[in-house]
C-alpha cells in the first residue's frame, strides 16, 4: 500500500471523514454560532421518537465524536434521534463548548440557546417523543450539557456529565481551571449554589456521571460538586443510596444510585485508575459493545454510551 493511501486511511479513522451526519445549515437565529449535525435512522413519523442531544469535547468534531462513542450505533438499534451540535475555532480555538462564559451557559444566550434551537428545529421537522428528550456530553461537552439542563429542567428526562462539573460556577478562564483542578473553596462553591439553585419548583432531570479517579484534566471532585448542585437545587435527599460494583480488567466500576421514593435520580458511576478517556468495548459484538479505540478512549471492555443510553431508558433490554 501507497504511504499516502495509509495516512488517508488514517486521517479517516481518527477524524471520522466518512460522514455518517447530516449537518442542517438553517435552524434557527444560532446566537452561539455553533454548527447542527443531525442523525435519524428512521425518517418514519408514525413513530415518536425520543431525542439525545450528544456534545463533543475540546478539540473534536460532531464526526469524530460519534465514531467514538458509537451512538449512531445504538440510535440505529433502538430507533432514537440524534443531534451532536459541533463548536467553531471562531469561537474557542481548542474547539471547547464556552461553558464558562456567562453570555454562554445562561438560560436564552449563547451556545446554550443555540443548541436549544437544534431541539426545536428537530422537534418541528420529526415526530418526537418530547417526554424522552436527553443530553449528553464529554468534558467541556458534559460542563455545558449540564448548564443547558440546569436551566431547561422542564425539558429534559435526562442527562449525563461524563467527565464534567457543575453549573454557573466558573464564569471566565482562571475560575474554569481552578474548578477543572480542584482548587475552588468549597465553602464559596457551596454558596454559590444556593445563589443560582432552581427556583422553579421543576423536577430533577436524571443526572447520570461517569468520571475516572485519575482524571488530571477534570479533577474527580468535580462530579461530587455536581452531584451536590443537584441535590442542593432539586432538593434531593443524598442519603438514599445503593451500590454495585463491576470487575473489569485490571480495574473497577462502582456505580452509586442517589434514590427518591426507589427511584433512581442520580447515577455516579466511579472509575478506578481512569484518566480523561471515554470507556469503550469495541472487541464486543453485542448490542452492549461498542466504540472506537483511539486518543480520546480506553478500553476496559465496558461500553460507556450503552450504559448512558440504558440509564436513559433507551434501551429495550437490560444486559449488564
Amino acid at each position: 500500500m501507497k504511504l499516502s493511501l495509509k495516512i488517508i486511511i488514517f486521517l479517516i479513522s481518527i477524524n471520522g471523514y466518512c460522514q455518517e451526519l447530516q449537518e442542517i445549515k438553517n435552524f434557527g437565529s444560532n446566537p452561539g454560532n455553533l454548527r447542527m449535525f443531525y442523525f435519524n435512522p428512521n425518517p418514519d413519523n408514525s413513530i415518536k421518537k425520543p431525542v439525545v442531544i450528544a456534545l463533543h469535547g475540546c478539540g473534536q468534531s460532531a464526526e469524530n465524536f460519534n465514531k467514538i462513542t458509537d451512538w449512531t450505533k445504538l440510535a440505529t438499534e433502538e430507533n432514537f434521534i440524534l443531534i451532536f451540535p459541533q463548536q467553531k475555532t471562531s469561537n474557542n480555538i481548542t474547539k471547547c463548548f464556552n461553558w464558562f462564559q456567562e453570555k454562554d451557559f445562561q438560560l436564552n444566550n449563547g451556545e446554550n440557546q443555540s443548541v436549544m434551537e437544534m431541539l426545536t428545529y428537530t422537534q418541528k421537522s420529526n415526530a418526537t417523543n418530547d417526554s424522552k428528550i436527553y443530553i449528553t456530553g464529554v468534558s467541556a461537552g458534559a460542563a455545558m450539557s449540564t448548564a443547558i439542563a440546569y436551566t431547561h429542567p422542564n425539558i429534559f428526562s435526562g442527562i449525563c456529565s461524563y467527565a464534567g462539573g457543575p453549573y454557573g460556577i466558573a464564569k471566565n478562564e482562571m475560575s474554569a481551571f481552578r474548578l477543572m483542578n480542584g482548587k475552588l473553596n468549597a465553602e464559596e462553591t457551596l454558596a454559590k449554589f444556593e445563589e443560582i439553585t432552581n427556583k422553579n419548583n421543576f423536577k430533577a432531570p436524571k443526572l447520570i456521571i461517569f468520571h475516572g479517579k485519575k482524571d488530571n484534566i477534570v479533577d474527580y471532585s468535580n462530579s461530587e460538586l455536581l452531584i451536590k448542585q443537584w441535590c442542593t437545587a432539586f432538593q434531593i435527599d443524598s442519603s438514599n443510596t445503593s451500590k454495585k460494583n463491576y470487575y473489569l480488567s485490571n480495574n473497577q466500576i462502582t456505580k452509586i444510585d442517589y434514590l427518591v421514593h426507589d427511584t433512581s435520580q442520580i447515577v455516579l458511576y466511579s472509575i478506578e485508575n481512569l484518566g480523561h478517556k471515554y470507556l469503550v468495548d469495541p472487541d464486543n459484538k453485542t448490542n452492549s459493545g461498542g466504540g472506537k479505540l483511539n486518543f480520546y478512549s480506553k478500553d476496559l471492555d465496558f461500553f460507556a454510551t450503552y450504559y448512558i443510553a440504558l440509564e436513559f431508558g433507551l434501551i429495550n433490554s437490560k444486559h449488564d
